[in-house]
Order: C-alpha cells, then structure tokens, then sequence
C-alpha cells in the first residue's frame, strides 16, 4: 500500500463517527509542563506517560534525585519532545518565581555535567523555554573477562526549545529538539582467532568515536473543554542518523520517521464516552550500497484504536482494541490485535483494584534502540516487537496520607523480542584489512517470549522530612524460537535464553532533610540479578548490577547551592552488557543556580 492510501486511509478514520476517549487519560505527547516547579532534577528522558493504570496517591515529599549508574549505560534521551523542568533544587520554598535554571558539575571520571534552561514566556496564555543538557566522560573501565583498561568515552549535548499557547481550553504546541552524541564502543573483543585456521585481516581502533545525530520536532493541539467533542492531533519527525558503520570507511545509516497521531472522544449519558484514536508511523530508511543489512526496509505502522468507557459511583471501565498493521516494502505485511482494557474498582476512598490488559507494536527503530543500548552493531536495525497481550492485576491503597503501596502481578506475551547478546567479530570479506569500530559486537537475539511478573512499591514520608521508597519486582521468562541461538562466528549453537534480562530488580531510595540545616542527603540502592549471557566459555552467569549511590545538596539560598554526588560506592564490578563493565567508584561536585 502507498504512502498516500495510508494518507487517506488516516482520514477516514479522523472521520468515523466512533470518536472518543476517556477524560481521564493523559495525553501521550500533548500536555507539557514548562512552568518552573519546586524540585528541579534535570534529566534528558522525562518523557510524558501515559496513565494507562489509575495513579496511585502518593505522599506529597520530595522526590530523590540521586541517579543509578549515570555513565556507562545508554544516554536517556526521549523519543518523545518533551521539556527539562526547573525548579529550586530541593529548597523549602513553596514556589519558585525564577524563570531560569543552571547546574553543573565536575567529577573524578572526568565526568562533566551540565543543565541550563530558561523560560522566556511564562504568562497565562503563552510559554516558552529553550533548554540545553551535557553529559560526558572519558576515565579508564576494567574488563571483566581479563582484568585489561580500556578507555571508555561519552560526549552527549542535547538542544531544545518548547512552545505553548493556551486558546482558552484548546491549547497548541511545539517543540524542537537536536540530539548529538559521540561515544566509542569500548566493549571487549571475543578471542575470535581460536576458533579460525588464520588471524583475520582487520584491526580494531576502540578509541574512535560513532556520532549519533538526532534532530526531533513536532507540533500538536488539543481540546478537553468540559461537554465538547474532545481531540488531540499531533504531527511530528524524526531524523536518526550515525556517522560510521562498523568500519570508519563506510558512512551510517539514516533513518527519517513521521508520525501522524490522534485521539478524538465524546461523553454522553453523563458517565459514558466513545472514542477512536491511532496514529499512522512511515519511516524511510538510508544505507549504503556497499554491504548487506539486516531489516533496514521502508515501511509504516498503522494503528486504530476504537474504545468505549464507563464510570460508576466507585468504579471505571474501559473497553477498547488496539489493531495495527505494519506495511512493509518488499515483504509479508504483519498485523498485532491487542486489547485496551481498564477497570478500576474503589471499594473505600483510599483503596484501588485494578485489572488491565494492552498491547501494541513497540517502535524499535534507531533512536529508540540508542536509548536502549547504544552499543548495538551498526548496520543492524531491530525489529519491531508485537504485543497481543499485557495484562496486570494490583492493589493499590494510601491508608495514610504519609503512606501508599502498589502491589501487582503481570503476565506479557511478545513476539519477536529482542535480547542482547555481545557475539564473536567474524571473518568476512568486507572486514578485510579494515579498522573496525566495535571492541565487543552486540547483536540481538529474537525470541517470542513469556514473562510474568510480580511486584509492588511502597513509599512512606515524615513530615517532608523522610522519604523512603521501595521497587520490587520479580520475573520469570519463558522464550521459544524456531531454532535455537547459534552463533554465526563459532558454529556453536546455545538453548534458548532471555539473555541480559533479570528475574529480579529492586531499587530503595531514601531521602533526608537534616533539621535547622538548609542540608538534604539523598540515597539510591539499585539491584539486578539472574542475567545469564554467552560468553568466551559458553552460557555464563553475569555478574549482579549492584549499585548505590549518595548525594547530597546544601542550599544557600533560594537561588544558589552545591552538592555532591557519589556513583558505586560499594566498589562493584560488573557489566550492563556483556564485555561492556560499568564505571568504578567515582564522585562528583557541583552548584546549581536559579535565576
């Protein structure tokens, strides 16, 4: 089907009668926040959610700000445009008038960070900022596999500018957002000649830097006026593009993908609405004629979304369908149904039961694959996974206005999930006497795959004074493919595995604000383990992903403070993915400035 059928094909739909929505459900990439807030985290991904479970009431505290692992895992950049908040970096003034924000720091990784915004319009029906982020680090890792140092380097600058204008209950905005990353891929090379009659005929140069660029921008509007026809339309693009291939004498992919979305309800009978929305994805893809790539096909994703709601005294019910159709070039067309199934159920105020069932095609093109892990071999392009069903089933409650807790159970079913493995450089002809980039060349493994999951959160504050927060969840995977893994370099075939993931995260945060001192201490303590991986010696057990992480920030004024900030403070060695270790203990100083 050409792109223009696609066209018309949306059209219609914007047509259909069947137009709606629940009230109560957030706009995906409409809503932004661009007034300066009270706590001030700066952070690169802070894209909006949507509310596809009711939201649990949480304890009005500060939030902890201490990061997990900042550097040597994949650069949080959001697919979506979105806008840095602002704020007053943990002080106790109720509401900062500063329309301006700057943070940096210095640390012992020749770490750099650094965070500057500032809102130029900030008035009833106008607001607009402009917002720019730093992230890098050059120091030295350790390998795992051989105790050798290896030079790990990141250099991430995003740039950013956001615009909102409010109609008088229809609003419109727009935003544009450039991306540029340069890293190396520091990962350990395999021993690959014990496997070869002969050395192959490249080398590898990890010190030279892959240059990711990415250039977003998307404009949107929308209505949800009590008693009219509410809608959300939004428009949008994405230019994802590397500078090498595997070799520096071979230019990078490009990929371009615009998307056209919306969501359009209306209420009748005063407790019911019905809706449809969707969204039509077409992505272009660039590559050079030199060699053969993997899944590197024009094609576009079609979603439709019809669905009905209905709300009781102390209970609300969604029933919807998600049905989207991938057409690609040149290939078999592929389709996912999913339901779109909410029902929550308050049988006293401060108590929630939830069941829920979706599903859907996650987008894992280029851009969103460097959020994952930006360590992928060039050249592959992964390929959308599809979701016929992701069902949970909690218990929510908040029995004090200081407590809350969220307990669940979960069951997914995907087809064609991808999982991480770091693989053996093979010998091919179009590797011979080139300088290859890739110290260790991490391709995904497909599965259709089976996980359940059980798990919940706890968070407890005293008196803004104490904050203590608790994430558990427990999963056990069950994957299938048509063969099992073999790995193309050493001929050796492995069981089916769900390589790199845990069967067991927890992540505790604890917060405190030392009386009659303008001083707040911040700690983080985040655990992964059950990772399994193929490495030098077969199938192998990695090592756990444990960190903690302190900071703290001491306040001035309303407008200047410091802090500092510790990252593996428990002196852990392990890898986030196989060959590729995080960083060493390293510590950080900094000031922010609100003005």
């Amino acid at each position: 089907m050409k792109l223009r059928n696609l066209i018309i094909l949306a059209a219609v739909c914007l047509t259909m009668p069947i137009l709606a929505q629940n009230t109560k459900q957030d706009s995906t990439s409409l809503k932004r926040e661009l007034t300066l807030e009270k706590e001030y985290a700066p952070t690169i991904r802070d894209a909006a959610k949507v509310g596809t479970l009711p939201e649990l009431k949480e304890p009005d505290a500060p939030k902890t700000k201490v990061e997990f692992a900042k550097f040597s895992v994949p650069y949080e950049i959001a697919p979506q445009l979105t806008t840095l908040p602002a704020g007053s970096f943990f002080t106790d003034i109720p509401y900062s008038k500063k329309r301006g924000y700057l943070k940096a720091g210095v640390g012992s990784f020749i770490d750099i960070d650094g965070d500057l915004g500032y809102q130029i319009l900030n008035t009833e029906q106008d607001r607009l900022s402009i917002f720019g982020s730093h992230r890098s680090s050059s120091g030295n890792v350790t390998y795992l596999q051989d105790d050798e140092k290896q030079k790990m380097k990141i250099n991430d600058n995003l740039l950013g500018v956001g615009y909102l204008h409010d109609f008088g209950g229809i609003r419109l905005n727009a935003d544009m957002k450039y991306t540029h990353s340069a890293f190396n891929y520091y990962g350990y090379t395999m021993p690959y000649y014990t496997y070869y009659s002969q050395m192959p005929e490249y080398t590898i140069n990890k010190d030279i830097n892959q240059v990711n660029n990415i250039f977003d921008i998307g404009a949107g509007i929308i209505n949800d006026r009590p008693n009219d026809l509410n809608y959300s339309f939004n428009l949008s693009n994405t230019s994802f593009k590397q500078k090498y291939l595997f070799t520096d004498d071979l230019d990078g992919v490009k990929e371009n993908r615009f998307m056209a979305g919306w969501d359009v309800h209306k209420g009748f009978n005063t407790n019911m609405n019905i809706g449809f929305g969707g969204y039509l994805k077409n992505y272009k893809m660039t590559v050079p004629d030199t060699v053969s790539f993997v899944n590197y096909h024009d094609y576009s994703n079609v979603l439709l979304n019809p669905y009905f709601g209905v709300e009781g005294d102390n209970w609300d019910l969604k029933l919807g369908v998600k049905v989207n159709m991938l057409l690609i070039s040149g290939l078999d067309n592929e389709n996912n149904i999913a339901p779109d199934i909410r029902f929550n159920f308050r049988p006293m105020e401060k108590l929630n039961l939830y069941v829920a069932a979706e599903g859907g095609v996650t987008d894992n093109g280029g851009s969103s694959m460097f959020q994952e892990n930006r360590y992928l071999m060039p050249g592959i392009r992964v390929s959308d996974s599809r979701t016929p069903f992701d069902g949970k089933i909690g218990i929510q409650g908040s029995p004090a206005g200081n407590f809350g807790f969220d307990v669940f159970a979960g069951y997914k079913i995907t087809n064609d999930e991808h999982f991480f493995l770091t693989s053996y450089i093979p010998v091919v002809d179009y590797f011979t006497k080139k300088t290859l980039l890739l110290g260790g060349m991490i391709n995904p493994a497909y599965y259709d795959a089976k996980v359940f999951s059980l798990g919940g959160n706890i968070k407890y504050n005293y008196q803004d004074q104490f904050e203590f927060a608790l994430k558990a969840c427990y999963y056990n995977w069950k994957v299938s493919g048509d063969l099992n893994y073999e790995d193309v370099a050493t001929q050796r075939t492995y069981p089916n595995e769900p390589w790199n993931k845990p069967n067991f995260v927890t992540e505790l945060t604890a917060s405190y604000q030392i009386p009659q001192l303008p001083l707040r201490l911040d700690a983080v303590y985040h655990l992964e383990t059950g990772r399994k991986t193929i490495g030098v010696d077969g199938v192998e057990n990695m090592k756990n992903i444990n960190n903690l992480g302190v900071s703290g920030t001491y306040i001035f004024n309303e407008t200047f403070s410091i802090f500092a900030k510790t990252n593996n403070l428990l002196f852990q060695k392990y890898d986030l993915f196989y060959g590729y270790p995080a960083q060493n203990f390293s510590i950080m100083g900094g000031l922010s400035i609100l003005f």
